[in-house]
């Protein structure tokens, strides 16, 4: 089954995870889960919607109208970032944002911009949910500023805690109504309930803490003197603390309701240990990179972000599925500016083997494509002016990263580039990928010298002699056909020899430009000239312009 995407939003989403804030219950049979992307074939909107995913399948829980509120100078709460859930799924607790209608004016800073809707019950700020779904505690109201408050959902009575520097997504306040809190600064560990408060002292500053389901014991991360990160279990009957796992990078994700099961990520793996010590043991496969997880309320199931997909973990048997595959997405914008022939390189996230480009409806030449990178041609014969690209992909997947509305793209008239090296020296000026002519590199370690022939990787020259089809390495050596020249120096004094300017004959798309260094050069102290080149090509509106760029070339002093 063909999909057709449009590359508007493929190259406007974010190289982060497509599916965020994931929410389980007590028995892992519901994940819910937030993301901008739109199921394939909907018209869904293209910001935040919180789904759920149960034995029946996929589901769109909450998506919102974005609609203006000019009184407030704001919109209305439309964005809904996530979703916290009782230990049973009764109780739902949507997170939702708005947001400045004029970014810049006072609202941006003194507005309340979060809630938290339970039923008709709202909480200003983030809220998490105790297991049973009585106790919220809500954070954060404001851009900058706002408190912490402890609320019984069933009696209304609320309390404000004291700010705390950690607000750990999950398992914060218990079902009896205990929030449990560290200090910034004192080794000491609070357990706060609407009316009454009890603090223990611990043996190390407690940077996160979580607290199981019935108070009974917590659960803190602190920092060892080598920088390592430490997990303690502290028995809240008997003030017993034991130590029972270090690692260098750490962070908590879940625990379960008994306090016997405890989840976190190292080094973006995903990893579960009993509080006893006992039973570490990776969840996610090793190559897999992990965004964010949640663990069930009973301990034997995790939900990951793992390579952008939403995986099921058992914990007891080690199996795992995917659950919501990810989508496909292009996740930037090309360095190089399109022109007809030529080659351009996008970074990418989840590609795979179905991906195509289509440039008004006609599929144009993939030169490269990998998970993380796409490389492609724009065909020969595109004329200068707007076009429309999209991209297909043939295999099912329940989201698409895109909007209907199909992308619309400006092809240049030839317009000479370099390919350069990520390296941005003295006034921001780019160093070339060249080489001698013993192909190693140009460096500011190997210079050119004078009278040197260097060989360049371009761009953009436009059509060539012999003709060569889209897709295709040319068969003998293909020359630019149009007026093309190079100088050297800050002001161009000096006109470059070009003794072969045309395609590549081992990549498609890519030019070679052989040029010899000057035989006197007019080298900065900083060890390196100035190179311009530039094609005479016609643009729209009927004139000739001189197109292209200029580079620094190190040069042997």
């Amino acid at each position: 089954m063909i999909r057709e995407l449009s590359l508007l939003a493929l190259l406007a989403v974010p190289g982060c995870a497509q599916f965020r804030n994931l929410a389980t219950t007590d028995d892992g049979s519901v994940v819910l889960f937030s993301t901008t992307q739109r199921q394939t074939d909907t018209e869904q909107y293209t910001w935040e919607k919180v789904f759920r995913v149960d034995a029946e399948g996929l589901h769109l829980v909450e998506q919102r109208e974005r609609l203006p509120d000019a009184a407030n100078f704001m919109t209305n709460f439309y964005r809904v970032e996530g979703a916290a859930l009782s230990g049973d799924g009764s109780v739902l607790a949507l997170i939702t944002r708005r947001d400045c209608i004029w970014p810049g004016s006072s609202c941006s800073l003194q507005a309340s911009k979060v809630h938290t809707e339970i039923g008709s019950e709202v909480l200003w700020g983030q809220a998490r949910l105790s297991r049973n779904g009585r106790y919220a505690v809500s954070c954060c109201e404001r851009a900058v500023g706002g408190g912490f408050v402890l609320q019984d959902l069933v009696t209304g009575t609320t309390r404000r805690i004291t700010y705390w520097h950690t607000f750990n997504p999950r398992n914060i306040v218990s079902s009896t109504g205990l929030v449990a809190r560290g200090s910034l600064t004192t080794a000491t560990v609070a357990l706060i309930g609407i009316e009454h408060e009890r603090e223990y002292p611990v043996s190390a500053v407690a940077e996160e803490v979580m607290i199981d389901d019935g108070a009974r014991m917590l659960v803190y991360q602190s920092t060892l003197p080598g920088g390592s990160k430490q997990l303690t279990r502290v028995d809240l009957a008997t003030g017993q603390e034991t130590p029972f796992f270090s690692a260098p990078n750490l962070t908590l994700v879940g625990l379960s309701n008994d306090g016997s099961t405890l989840a976190f990520l190292s080094h973006q793996r995903l990893y579960a240990i009993h509080t006893d010590g006992s039973g570490l043991r990776l969840l996610t496969k090793e190559e897999e990179t992990v965004s964010e997880a949640t663990l069930s309320g009973d301990g034997g199931t995790a939900y990951a972000v793992a390579d952008g997909a939403i995986v099921k973990i058992n914990l007891e048997t080690g199996e795992s599925r995917i659950v919501v595959n990810v989508s496909p997405t292009l996740v930037s914008n090309p360095p190089s500016v399109p022109v007809a022939g030529s080659a351009l390189c996008a970074s990418a996230a989840h590609l795979d083997a179905t991906f195509r480009l289509r440039l008004d409806g006609q599929p144009i030449p993939t030169l490269f494509l990998s998970p993380t990178k796409m490389c492609y041609q724009i065909p020969w014969g595109t004329v200068a002016g707007f076009h429309t690209m999209t991209a297909t992909i043939d295999t099912v997947r329940p989201f698409e990263p895109t909007a209907p509305s199909e992308q619309k793209v400006y092809i240049q008239p030839p317009y000479a580039q370099f390919f350069t090296h990520p390296l941005k020296f003295p006034e921001w000026s780019l160093v070339p990928i060249a080489s001698h002519d013993d192909a190693s590199p140009v460096t500011f370690e190997n210079p050119a010298h004078a009278g040197e022939l260097i060989h360049f990787s371009m761009t953009g020259l436009g059509p060539v002699s012999p003709a060569v089809a889209d897709g295709d390495l040319p068969a003998s050596p293909s020359v630019a056909i149009l007026p093309f020249g190079c100088s050297f120096g800050e002001h161009r004094e000096i006109d470059a020899e070009i003794p072969f300017a045309g395609l590549a004959s081992d990549q498609v798309g890519f030019y070679r430009v052989s040029i010899r260094m000057p035989a006197r050069i007019p080298f900065t102290p900083a060890g390196y000239v100035r190179l311009y080149c530039g094609v005479a090509a016609t643009v729209p509106n009927g004139g000739l312009q001189n197109r292209g760029t200029s580079v620094i070339v190190p040069v042997a002093q």
